[in-house]
């Protein structure tokens, strides 16, 4: 478990990294959670926000910092 919450914890979305920081707090606190039930989930997390289109999109501060640089 401890390898595929990295892993999950890893990704470049924020969305989907919190929302697997989520589930590894609840696994922490004890709620029971099988490894192909977190991957099923995390699977599923991202074919939803790939299809919504907010997969690999930048968060607001890095629209802000993108928007500064270009200034310069």
């Amino acid at each position: 478990m401890v390898n595929l919450f990295n892993g999950y914890l890893a990704a470049p979305n924020n969305e989907f990294a919190t929302y697997n920081k989520q589930k590894k707090n609840n696994y922490e606190k004890g709620q029971d959670l099988q490894e192909d039930v977190l991957m099923t989930m995390a699977e599923n997390k991202f074919k939803s926000l790939v299809h919504t289109g907010e997969w690999n999109t930048l968060s607001k501060e890095q629209k802000e910092i993108l928007a500064l640089t270009a200034k310069l």
